[in-house]
C-alpha cells in the first residue's frame, strides 16, 4: 500500500498488480477468507480499486512446476482438469502486456487444459518414467481438515489447507468466453515445457 501511494505521489500511471496465476474471481470472499495470502491480497486489491491509478492483472492458471513439485499429488478426482501455465511462460506474457502502456484492467490468458491423469502421462512420457498421481482424498475430506486444523487452533495449517482447496477447486477454471489472447503469445504445451527442463523437476524418487 505505501508503494502504490508512492506511485500517486510521483506520477506513475499503471501499476501492474501482483496476482496469482489462479483466478479467483468465482469463490465469495468467506471462501478466500479461509486461506493462506488471499485476504491480504483482497485487502491490496479493494485499496488498489479506490484510487486514481490504473491496472493491469493477468492470470493464467496454476503454475506447473508447483504442481511438480509437490509429487504431483492432488485432492478431488483424477479426471479433475487444471489450467496452468509454467513460471516462464507466465513472464513471457506479462512482459509483452507491460511492454504496451496502454494495456490496462484484467486479463486471463489461456494456458493449457489437461485432466491430472493426462498430466502424469505426459510427463511419464517425457520422462521415461512410471510415476503416479498420489490421491490425498476427496474435496469433501479438505474441507473437514481445513475445520479440523481451524478448531483445533491451528490456524496457520487451516489456511495453508484453505488455500489448496481453492486450488483444487473446478470453480478456478475460466469458461471458453473468458479465456482471451493477447497479440499471439499464449502460455507453452505440458510436454513443451517438461522438454525444455528435462533435469528439472524429477520425481523419480516419489514414484
Amino acid at each position: 500500500m505505501a508503494l502504490i501511494q508512492d506511485c500517486l505521489e510521483t506520477g506513475v500511471q499503471r501499476f501492474i498488480l501482483p496476482s496469482f496465476g489462479l483466478d479467483i474471481s468465482r469463490f465469495s470472499n468467506e471462501e478466500l477468507s479461509q486461506a493462506i495470502f488471499l485476504p491480504q491480497w483482497l485487502r491490496l486489491k479493494s485499496f488498489i480499486e479506490a484510487q486514481p491509478l490504473n491496472t493491469l492483472e493477468v492470470t493464467q492458471g496454476i503454475y506447473i512446476e508447483q504442481f511438480l513439485n509437490e509429487g504431483m499429488s492432488y485432492w478431488g478426482d483424477i479426471r479433475r482438469q487444471i489450467e496452468f501455465t509454467s513460471y516462464e511462460d507466465n513472464a513471457k506474457v506479462i512482459a509483452a502486456m507491460v511492454a504496451r502502456a496502454e494495456v490496462i484492467g484484467k486479463y486471463h490468458i489461456s494456458g493449457q487444459r489437461l485432466t491430472i491423469r493426462e498430466i502424469v502421462n505426459a510427463y511419464n512420457r517425457v520422462k521415461g518414467t512410471s510415476c503416479e498421481a498420489k490421491n490425498k482424498g476427496s474435496l469433501e475430506e479438505l474441507k473437514c481438515l481445513v475445520q479440523d486444523k481451524k478448531q483445533r487452533g491451528d490456524l496457520l495449517a487451516s489456511k495453508v489447507l484453505g488455500l489448496e482447496l481453492i486450488m483444487n477447486d473446478e470453480r478456478s477454471l475460466k469458461t471458453e468466453n473468458d479465456r482471451q489472447e493477447f497479440l499471439g503469445v499464449k502460455g507453452g504445451l505440458f510436454e513443451e515445457i517438461l522438454m525444455r527442463n528435462l533435469n528439472e523437476n524429477g520425481l523419480e524418487n516419489l514414484c
